[in-house]
């Protein structure tokens, strides 16, 4: 998770990791954040997906670092959408 909002929703949400801008000193679209995020996690930009709501803060923030990134509402409007679109790009 991406956050501009602080650390308060670390206890309550199952994220591997949040990187908070003003902790990594980036914000959206700026690679930064998301290769701070990568860092974090450990994995290469082309296994992950990032989901946002913003062209331009999100999908061409995201895409910069080689992440692959869906729009909320235009690209997947459900949790279960996003789920059902990993497992069949997933490798069986």
């Amino acid at each position: 998770m991406l956050s501009c909002f602080g650390n308060i929703w670390c206890s309550k949400l199952r994220f591997d990791a949040i990187v908070v801008s003003s902790e990594v000193g980036y914000e959206k679209p700026a690679a930064g954040i998301f290769l701070a995020a990568l860092d974090q996690i450990g994995i290469e930009a082309g296994k992950v997906v990032h989901v946002g709501d913003d062209q331009k803060a999100d999908k061409v923030g995201a895409n910069s670092v080689g992440i692959d990134c869906w729009l909320w509402g235009s690209d997947v409007k459900s949790f279960s959408q996003i789920c059902e679109r990993i497992l069949k790009q997933s490798p069986s």
